[in-house]
This record gives C-alpha cells, structure tokens and sequence, in this order.
C-alpha cells in the first residue's frame, strides 16, 4: 500500500496521520502552501512510482482514512510498470484479500532456523583450545 501519496489531496480530505501535521504547518505559514506543497513533491511516492519499472502490486483499503484510497490510486495510475491491484472490503486483512486472489502464494512464513555460530559469537570465544596452552613458570 503506497503511503505518503499526493499530499495536497491527502492534506485536503483527512486529518488524519502525518497529513494532520502538514494542515498545522500551514495555519501558522499561509502564505506558504505552494512553496510546502513544492518541497513535499521530492519525497511523494507518487513521484517514485513514475520512476518504477519493476511489477508492482497495489494494495488499497476504501476506508482507511490514514492512507487515502484516491492517494494510492494516485500512485498506481502514475506507475510505470505492470502493475497488479487489490481493493479490499472493509475490515478485510490484506493477507485474506491476497490468498482470495492468488491461491498458491503461502501467507506463513518458513519456520525460522537458528543461524550458524560465528567466530565473534560467545559459544566461539568460550570453545576449548585445540591444543594445550603452555603454563607460565
């Protein structure tokens, strides 16, 4: 789900989330909306997603007032490569709407291995020495 998209659009239908914080910025520089809105548009995703090329997957809740929907379509309609879309309904989890739609995709993750020691590890540093170590006299 593509966050912190079109923030002009975002500051102007939530107050909600970071674009609450953007709105009282605002009260206090009026005449600085367009030099604000300006500055934001090097890091809005929707910016980013133009620039992309690899195949995306584009997740959006309806009523999510946090991240807008019309936010996110903003980014997805602005992306440049494939580009695969999942709306869900309301109070749907994401994990549910993927398995509707791609069956074969495993939600759990493999189960989690211990990894291997390394020579910076305590079970390293306190293994007994090869060989005897010379006593002092």
């Amino acid at each position: 789900m593509p966050f912190l998209c079109h923030y002009r659009r975002a500051s102007q239908i939530t107050d909600n989330g970071p674009y609450a914080e953007i709105a009282r910025f605002l009260s206090g520089h009026r005449f600085g909306v367009e030099a604000a809105m300006e500055t934001l548009s090097y890091v809005d995703g929707v910016n980013f997603a133009a620039r992309a090329t690899s195949p995306a997957w584009f997740s959006v809740g309806l009523m999510d007032r946090i991240c807008p929907s019309s936010t996110v379509f903003a980014a997805h309609h602005r992306s440049a490569g494939r580009v695969r879309h999942l709306i869900r309904r309301r109070g749907q989890r994401p994990s549910t709407a993927i398995a509707a739609l791609c069956p074969g995709i495993p939600l759990t993750p493999p189960p989690r291995t211990a990894p291997a020691p390394h020579s910076s590890t305590l079970a390293c540093a306190v293994s007994t020495p090869q060989r005897p170590v010379p006593a002092c006299a």
